[in-house]
């Protein structure tokens, strides 16, 4: 009895010292929505803007699944949907469709960010990332205009995979010309970053009336002829087939001039390039929105240390990979390096590298707090066998050999003001690195990078954008 008893104690000592933000990430975790908007709605007041953006993902993820079960007596009940308003303070709108009665959420969270731009849009991202497949076709053509008037430097996945998304649906179809202009354009400019893997899905159909099926293989309906067509790779079937003398793959493409999506056979498509002025001319105008910090090497002469950097400098020879210039960095056992002093009010550090041979442990960089006269390492952030480690934590990160990779860390504070770091993981989950500093006590920040000796083993560091 004793021993039970304890034990329920150890657990409600145990839950009651997690903070708002794990407990909500660990409701979002297991898909506990119902739990975590009440307790959002129990918190309302008190919550941080990253608290209010996992609780605009909870509503989005949560009206999928509801929508998804939508012909089950419990979620098709009318006092159902009634209580859940009444426990979660949510307004909830049953909307009359051809595919029956659509529950809708008012995203009340999403409208409480004010104060951060970047989880305003993630918002808006992830509303379309998890309802897009029980939308109307109305609803997804509002979301994507939404999404369109975002800056997708800071979301080129995020961006790649909405844009590819919109095509299969044929959303685009619904949109005004103007609207699909700048589709096309924001198109473009992804194709130009070497982290969306898009420069090589541009193709124009070879041959006389190609055919252009339902699905792939020969089996499948005609539906339409094709004749020198410019036409976008949306999918790909990957295994090799042949057909009479011709050898290749079935291909999902989008068609520009007629707004449809079929499957084509490779041998009848021929590439076509990216227009890059169209891409310089957008990345130009958005550029006007530009609301953070580039630090990259472009201008960087190896022979000296990079322009706003102080410290030891060891000379090393830049690498040039599809124009971008990487920072070699090698293998060091000591925090020896150079430094930027970045802003007290820094909030985010976009980083995009190359792992070239992390055969060895490798600090990517690590980030210093500087508190009166002195500085201290808050964070150090390694890779080592294509992992990726946040103070010697292994992440569930995927990193490809040889190929630009980004991760956003983010610096945040609790109710408590103590200063936090987080990364989103590959597989969607957030990994939290706690500190016991509280956020007043920092005067500003150190950005630095390792100098380590000349090794087979090395990273390429391309830039950070800071917010």
């Amino acid at each position: 009895m004793y021993k039970f008893l304890f034990l329920l104690l150890i657990i409600l000592i145990t839950n009651c010292s997690k903070t708002n933000l794990e407990k909500i990430n660990n409701w979002l975790e297991k898909e506990e929505y119902e739990k975590l908007l009440e307790f959002s709605n129990e918190k309302k007041s008190n919550l941080t803007e990253e608290e209010l953006y996992l609780s605009s993902k909870a509503i989005s993820k949560f009206q999928s699944f509801l929508r998804k079960k939508k012909s089950e007596e419990k979620y098709s009940n009318k006092q159902y949907f009634q209580n859940l308003e009444s426990k979660t303070g949510l307004k909830i709108k049953i909307i009359n469709t051809d595919n029956g009665n659509l529950p809708t959420i008012d995203d009340v969270y999403e409208k409480s960010i004010t104060n951060s731009k970047y989880y305003k849009n993630k918002s808006t991202l992830d509303r379309f990332k998890y309802t897009v497949s029980t939308n109307e076709i109305s609803e997804n053509s509002f979301l994507l205009m939404d999404i369109l008037e975002i800056d997708p430097r800071l979301f080129l996945q995020e961006f790649k995979a909405v844009w590819i998304e919109s095509m299969k649906l044929g959303i685009i179809s619904s949109l005004s010309d103007e609207a699909k202009d700048k589709f096309i354009q924001t198109l473009h400019f992804l194709a130009s970053k070497e982290e969306t893997d898009l420069k090589n899905h541009f193709f124009i159909t070879e041959g006389t009336n190609v055919n252009l099926r339902s699905g792939p293989g020969t089996e499948n309906a005609n539906i339409g002829k094709l004749n020198d067509e410019e036409v976008f790779q949306i999918d790909s079937d990957y295994n090799t087939t042949s057909i009479g003398t011709k050898t290749g793959k079935w291909i999902q493409i989008y068609v520009w001039r007629t707004d449809t999506v079929g499957w084509i056979f490779s041998p009848f498509l021929r590439n076509s390039n990216f227009n890059s002025a169209n891409a310089k001319a957008f990345e130009k105008e958005i550029s006007k929105l530009n609301n953070f910090l580039t630090v990259d090497f472009n201008d960087w002469n190896s022979e000296e240390i990079p322009d706003g950097f102080y410290g030891n400098y060891t000379a090393s020879k830049k690498e040039i990979i599809d124009a971008s210039v990487g920072f070699p960095i090698y293998p060091t056992s000591i925090e020896q390096g150079i430094c930027k002093k970045l802003k007290k009010d820094t909030q985010k550090i976009t980083t995009t590298f190359s792992d070239q041979n992390s055969s060895e442990r490798l600090i990517l960089f690590y980030l210093r707090g500087v508190m009166n006269s002195n500085s201290k390492t808050l964070l150090k952030m390694e890779i080592e066998n294509h992992k990726l480690y946040m103070n010697s934590k292994e992440l569930n990160y995927e990193i490809e050999k040889n190929k630009p990779v980004a991760f956003d860390l983010k610096l945040f504070h609790e109710m408590e003001s103590k200063i936090n770091f987080s990364i989103l993981t590959m597989n969607d989950k957030e990994f939290f690195q706690n500190t016991k500093f509280e956020r007043d006590e920092i005067r500003s920040w150190e950005l630095c990078i390792p100098q380590g000796k000349k090794s087979s083993s090395r990273l390429l560091l391309f830039s950070f954008k800071i917010y």
